[in-house]
């Protein structure tokens, strides 16, 4: 198996980009660097024939397309997704550079345009041609001499089970979560494939370990979920605020799906901690590693629960808004509590996570006024929110908001008192 590029080639690939813009006609294959080419992963910067000669002389293998960006991204963006429109099952294609990599709007517009990966950290960049070879190799994620499941989103075939299941968010966090497909797998039609495959057939823990990318199993459902899966009447959620107050900026996370931007947060696992969740949610979705400070506001809020059987035999659950009259005879109730932290990363040098995975397609920071400096002009945003909490408690704790102590919300058990609420507990 070939090894991943070492970080000197990919230094060599940036300071290849930089003269293929200073004079794009003077560039052939020759320039390629050995370490990228021994790799397998062929590397093509800048001009648009060199991209289209590339996959012309690897078109039995599986391209691997960085592309170095600057001020001119949306012209890169432009060009390669009209090119690999059709090839773009065999070929991922990441934009590289902090002009694109860390603006909200413009890493929106790339994913959007085709890209599959936008970042600027040259370990996360490793780490995922280092898994995309894997994957294209590995007899854990091809069948040898035998057709294998085929990809419902880009037609890519030969996979293994452990091999769709990492190839769907990798090469399709973007993918359009309203669309139906048919599952590969087991035939059913669903609406989001990439989320069905991902937690509807995870692998045996002993075919996991083999895994190229970083996975959860549990994630905050929509529309009809297995029963099994949610025993309880009592949903816990963990949202956090992250503000790095050496740069007064806020984390902000891609969710996958092309839904927007959201914080990081999500379901609080069984047995686990509302800090503990909050922590977790954190880091798998941002990559940064905090410390909670404190309680921005609980809420609970009360759902009906409709109780049916399905055409497979088994009860699923449907959770409509509360205040819906439902049938008693088939209805439960179901409180959801969520909670929302105040937290500060551990080292507010930490990059955000920029590779894709199940979690989200990256994340990145961003400060208050560039987030909502449109709305207050009157303008559309161009960064698109899944919902309007960022923007909301962005400007919250920017205004000076009170930030309440993390034992006014008591873990079941613990038995002590909450602090009287303070006015300010973090300084800022």
């Amino acid at each position: 198996m070939a090894a991943p590029p070492t970080p000197q080639a990919i230094v060599q690939l940036v300071q290849l980009d930089r003269r293929a813009r200073a004079a794009p006609n003077t560039l052939t294959s020759d320039d390629i660097p050995a370490a990228l080419r021994a790799a397998s992963i062929p590397f093509r910067v800048d001009t648009v024939p060199l991209l289209r000669g590339c996959y012309d002389n690897f078109r039995h293998q599986p391209l691997r397309a960085v592309i170095g960006c600057d001020e001119s991204f949306l012209r890169f963006v432009e060009e390669f997704s009209s090119i690999l429109h059709a090839e773009r099952p065999r070929c991922f294609l990441v934009l590289y550079g902090t002009s694109v990599s860390c603006s909200a709007a413009r890493r929106f517009t790339a994913f959007t345009a085709g890209a599959h990966m936008v970042t600027h950290v040259l370990d996360h960049l490793i780490n995922v041609l280092g898994q995309l070879n894997r994957l294209a190799t590995s007899s854990f994620h091809r069948w040898a001499g035998r057709a294998g499941f085929t990809c419902p989103l880009c037609g890519e075939d030969g996979f293994t089970e452990l091999g769709l299941w990492d190839h769907m968010p990798l090469f399709h966090i973007h993918s359009d979560t309203h669309e139906t497909h048919v599952c590969p797998l087991c035939s059913r039609t669903t609406h989001n494939i990439v989320r069905h495959i991902v937690e509807g057939h995870p692998p045996p823990e002993d075919v996991k370990r083999h895994s190229v990318t970083r996975m959860a199993l549990h994630g905050e459902g929509e529309g009809w979920v297995p029963v099994s899966s949610h025993p309880a009447t009592v949903s816990c959620f963990a949202l956090v605020v992250v503000e790095n107050p050496h740069t007064r900026q806020f984390l902000l996370v891609q969710e996958y799906g092309g839904n927007g931007y959201w914080l990081p947060g999500g379901h609080v696992e069984p047995g686990e901690s509302l800090q503990a969740g909050a922590i977790r949610e954190t880091k798998e979705e941002g990559g940064i590693d905090v410390e909670l400070k404190g309680v921005l506001r609980v809420d609970v809020s009360q759902h009906c629960v409709s109780v049916e059987p399905s055409s497979h035999r088994r009860q699923r659950m449907r959770v409509t808004p509360g205040g819906q009259r439902a049938d008693p005879d088939h209805t439960k109730v179901s409180m959801r509590l969520k909670v929302i932290f105040y937290a500060q990363p551990k080292d507010h040098t930490q990059q955000p996570k920029t590779f894709p995975d199940f979690e989200s397609a990256g994340a990145l920071w961003i400060s208050e006024e560039e987030l909502s400096g449109d709305v207050r002009l009157g303008r559309q945003s161009k960064i698109p929110l899944r919902g309007s909490e960022p923007s909301e408690w962005f400007r919250y704790v920017c205004e000076g908001g009170p930030i309440y102590p993390l034992d006014i919300v008591n873990e079941l058990g613990e038995g002590r008192p909450a602090s009287k609420p303070q006015k300010a507990l973090v300084e800022r």
